[in-house]
């Protein structure tokens, strides 16, 4: 399963227990509401957002690697493009050239 997926599940359940935070805090039920929000056992909101996080970072993480893969093949992918462009545009000058000679020895 991937990190992505795997936050959005953990995602959901630390949703389930938000609302409940919610609801405690709605009610001024501080004495059930204050273990939710500073716990860290599994079931408190503390625990579900470290899930959360952990997964989101692995994601970033596993998504860099495959973008540094992705840039370096892409990259290398025009190794010598740039030296093939610069002869291209001097054999176009000569080309010109050449040709303008040409032109210009029909006047005279």
């Amino acid at each position: 399963m991937s990190w992505a997926k795997a936050a959005a599940r953990d995602e959901q359940s630390w949703y389930v227990v938000n609302n409940q935070v919610y609801s405690h805090d709605k009610n001024a039920d501080y004495l059930h509401e204050t273990p939710l929000v500073t716990g860290t056992k599994r079931g408190d909101s503390g625990f579900g957002f470290s899930r959360v996080e952990h997964d989101l970072n692995q994601a970033i993480l596993a998504n860099q690697v495959v973008f540094r893969s992705g840039a370096t093949a892409g990259s290398n992918a025009y190794a010598g493009l740039d030296v093939g462009i610069i002869v291209a545009a001097l054999i176009m000058a000569a080309g010109c050239a050449w040709g303008l000679a040409r032109r210009l020895a029909e006047y005279r």
